[in-house]
């Protein structure tokens, strides 16, 4: 008796010691040595100094690349004459006219500051009306400045908005009806379907007035 308790307790010590000599096996494979952590600490540090996971950006990341998208814009609207639409009508050729009496009038700056949507009429909307040009004449200013005004929304609005907009703010202080039965037409006259946007606005064409002071008829 005593002796299968001797060789039980032996058969028990072996498996034992046996497990405690793979355990510290398995640790030594895996376990680095302190010059190994060492070393890899300092190539993380050297590779990434601010310890930033791929895919994720500093705040200071974002803002910079926030500023150089939008200088980029800004350049690109610069050289396109699209940095405001008073820029944009004043620098196209279809625009040349209205883009004139722009000039000549008051309402430029308010233009040029401002995110607004200009139903410029066209060159060829001045057929008719050649005496335009005494809009520019002194004593007209106001005559002048009211006509622009009236060609100036006060909102923001596409091709697709005023199409499905009974009416039309605009900065001269009253409201041009829209109609879609026989094409788009604002206070009656026709509206391209030609838009070009800006930084702060944009511009649809107008192939008719609806708008004439007396001082061109």
């Amino acid at each position: 008796m005593k002796l299968k308790k001797l060789t039980y307790s032996l058969a028990i010590g072996t498996l034992l010691f046996t497990a405690c000599n793979e355990n510290t096996t398995s640790t030594s494979e895996t376990a680095p040595t302190p010059d190994e952590a060492t070393t890899s600490i300092q190539k993380d540090s050297t590779e990434n100094p601010l310890n930033v996971k791929p895919n994720q950006s500093t705040p200071k990341a974002i803002e910079a690349k926030e500023d150089f998208e939008k200088e980029r814009d800004q350049i690109t609207a610069e050289v396109n004459n699209t940095i405001s639409t008073y820029k944009f009508i004043t620098t196209t050729e279809d625009y040349s006219i209205f883009g004139e009496l722009t000039k000549k009038s008051s309402i430029g700056k308010y233009m040029h500051g401002n995110t607004v949507t200009v139903l410029a009429p066209k060159n060829k909307a001045f057929d008719d009306y050649p005496n335009y040009a005494n809009l520019m004449k002194p004593g007209n200013e106001e005559a002048l400045n009211i006509f622009v005004s009236s060609y100036i929304l006060t909102e923001n609005f596409s091709y697709k908005a005023i199409k499905i907009a009974s009416s039309v703010p605009t900065y001269a202080g009253d409201l041009q009806k829209v109609n879609d039965r026989n094409g788009i037409t604002v206070g009656g006259a026709s509206i391209s379907t030609s838009e070009s946007f800006t930084l702060k606005g944009n511009v649809l064409g107008m192939n008719e007035l609806y708008f004439i002071p007396e001082e061109m008829k």
